[in-house]
């Protein structure tokens, strides 16, 4: 065995979040069927066999790239930690830290946000699994912060209200090069971001005033 090998077997979680972080790099640029195990053993520097013995199959890696990068490196859970607040101001303020979660207030296009947008249009059920469970914590701070302003909102609006909200954030991520194409720009820039997320936040308070 060599060093490097008894080093990954002595520490499985350190191999696990090579493997991923590796992984989600590779399949946010060339999206799930562009990436092989060989390309994300390669990348992550462990054995062929690494990959799969972690994680069962491409599909359960691809899902985990997705947890991990909403729980672990945007880190959902934390932002959504306080006690739902149903007043305008706190809302702005959570919608704005979901779009700069995923869009990075710089503009830099993050692999994090990137594989979010693959997760969207792969349509692997286990991918989209892991994009609705990173979520939660997003999704269960909302419901109860927006029930405070319309008392009477139905599970179904809500759910049309939560559903725009991440389509419009997604959109950010899949139309990018359309976006940037449309507005003569080779990438997105603290202005430009700054300014989507303030129609954002207009666009989705203006819709519980109706």
């Amino acid at each position: 065995m060599t060093k490097g090998r008894g080093r990954q077997a002595r520490q499985p979680e350190v191999t696990r979040r090579r493997i991923v972080e590796a992984a989600g790099r590779l399949f946010a640029k060339r999206g799930f069927n562009g990436v092989g195990f060989r390309d994300i053993a390669t990348a992550a520097r462990v054995s062929l066999r690494m990959p799969n013995h972690h994680f069962g199959t491409k599909e359960q890696l691809f899902a985990e790239c997705v947890r991990y990068a909403l729980t672990e490196k945007m880190d959902f859970p934390a932002l959504f930690a306080s006690e739902p607040s149903g007043t305008a101001t706190r809302i702005a303020a959570k919608i704005r830290a979901c779009f700069f979660a995923v869009i990075p207030p710089d503009g830099r296009s993050s692999w994090c946000g990137e594989i979010l947008g693959r997760a969207l249009t792969e349509n692997l059920n286990d991918a989209l699994k892991a994009f609705q469970d990173g979520l939660r914590p997003a999704r269960e701070w909302f419901h109860p912060a927006l029930r405070t302003i319309r008392p009477r909102m139905t599970p179904t609006a809500f759910a049309l209200w939560y559903g725009s909200l991440w389509a419009q954030v997604s959109f950010f991520v899949t139309a990018r090069a359309a976006i940037l194409a449309r507005l003569g720009k080779r990438r997105y820039d603290k202005a430009l971001v700054r300014m989507a997320a303030n129609h954002l936040v207009h666009g989705m308070l203006k819709q519980l005033e109706n």
